[in-house]
């Protein structure tokens, strides 16, 4: 019998969005940030805070997307990170569902 893959609900949010940038020709990669351990070493990988999903929209702008599901929030460094993203002329969104990005997406001229 095949085995079935759990998922979180959180990494439901993460698959809806994903699939929604795919079906809208935008450009992502999903990031994981961790570390590992070899042979007595972390090995960290990513930058603490950065967000689940990054992209980069037509004319070069980055998106970075932090998924969420009710009630979490971003963790301080995940706000900072999106803070930053906004800052800088980028798109920094927290999404709880695929319509958060749609709505931001579409007010900034994207969808």
């Amino acid at each position: 019998m095949p085995k079935t893959i759990q998922t979180t609900p959180e990494n439901a949010v993460k698959n809806a969005v994903m699939q929604f940038l795919r079906q809208n020709g935008i450009y992502h990669w999903r990031h994981n940030v961790g570390g590992i351990k070899r042979k007595g070493r972390l090995i960290k990988y990513g930058v603490t805070g950065q967000s689940d999903i990054m992209g980069i929209l037509n004319g070069g702008k980055f998106l970075a997307i932090e998924t969420k599901v009710y009630p979490g929030e971003p963790t301080p460094a995940q706000a900072d990170f999106l803070t930053f993203v906004n800052t800088i002329g980028g798109i920094g969104i927290v999404a709880y569902s695929v319509d958060d990005v749609k709505k931001r997406l579409q007010k900034e001229g994207f969808v």
